[in-house]
């Protein structure tokens, strides 16, 4: 529930992984500046631009690109995981993170292919 320290300890977390000061020193300007949802969008281009440092796990950053507001960034990294029978996307109906997709009409079609046995 705390944004502040949930961005200060990922940060922290990236910076004990050996991430360079300067993508951190960015991604606090982004929160400082534009706020979570920013923050989101922007963790999410870093973790995908950078997958040594976060191997690419598609629920994290479909997480981060429907936290920030990007719907379609979102659903083509659902799509993606789906395509390759990801099993976290057994869990979608669940994620709150993911209520704000749930009134889109691609929503519903791509539940329902997640299932529990691929």
């Amino acid at each position: 529930g705390d944004e502040s320290e949930g961005v200060h300890c990922l940060l922290k977390g990236l910076e004990l992984q050996g991430v360079a000061p300067e993508p951190l020193s960015a991604l606090r300007t982004v929160f400082g500046a534009a706020g979570f949802a920013r923050a989101c969008g922007a963790l999410a281009d870093f973790f995908t631009e950078h997958p040594v440092v976060f191997m690419r796990r598609g629920m994290h950053i479909a997480i981060l690109r429907a936290r920030a507001g990007q719907l379609d960034q979102a659903f083509a990294t659902l799509e993606a995981a789906a395509t390759r029978g990801d099993p976290s996307l057994m869990f979608l109906p669940w994620q709150p993170s993911f209520d704000s997709l749930k009134a889109d009409p691609r929503y519903a079609p791509l539940a329902k292919r997640a299932r529990l046995v691929a």
